[in-house]
């Protein structure tokens, strides 16, 4: 988490590094941060990794 000075969430360095898996390591939480995602017609959550990036980025998957 990184807090500002009024105690809200920065937004803004998770929005500069996004979903994109790649980014992860100079993300907020390091290289210990992990996405999830909940699939279409999933009934759980799952990791967001590379194959899956990779189909958003083909357009055929949707988040």
């Amino acid at each position: 988490m990184a807090p500002m000075h009024n105690n809200k969430q920065n937004k803004v360095p998770l929005r500069r590094e996004g979903v994109d898996p790649a980014k992860l390591t100079a993300g907020v939480a390091g290289p210990h941060d992990e996405l999830y995602w909940a699939p279409p017609k999933g009934d759980a959550y799952v990791p967001f990794g590379q194959k899956e990036w990779d189909a958003l980025i083909a357009g055929t998957a949707k988040l």
